[in-house]
């Protein structure tokens, strides 16, 4: 495990240097300009807006466990239902092509983690 210093460092160099402990989920990274006309920025960019960021933490929840065939079950389930949902929502032309992108984004996925699944369970 890293252990990143406490002494003499930066807040945004503490925040990327958090990254290296395995239990980071998100992380951003900010580009800085040389030159002296964006000094501004950069301050800002360190001192402001990097030490408000290295402040943030993400509250982390327990996954209750579950056996491998009904977890094959559920994903399943949740395909169908990801299908109905694409099935009944038009792509163009209705304020529910809205979701269109992300309901065939998510029925992708579930795909996706059935492959995955059903390659393992063989």
């Amino acid at each position: 495990n890293h252990s990143p210093p406490r002494q003499l460092i930066s807040p945004s160099l503490q925040y990327i240097s958090s990254c290296f402990n395995g239990k980071t989920l998100l992380t951003m990274v900010i580009c800085l300009s040389q030159a002296p006309q964006h000094g501004w920025e950069t301050w800002f960019s360190l001192e402001k807006f990097g030490a408000g960021m290295s402040k943030l933490k993400t509250p982390l929840s327990r996954v209750k466990k579950m056996s491998f065939g009904s977890l094959l079950q559920r994903t399943m389930k949740e395909e169908k239902q990801c299908l109905l949902d694409l099935h009944n929502t038009p792509e163009f032309g209705s304020p529910k092509s809205k979701y269109y992108s992300y309901r065939k984004a998510k029925v992708h996925q579930k795909q996706n983690l059935l492959l995955i699944l059903n390659q393992i369970s063989s």
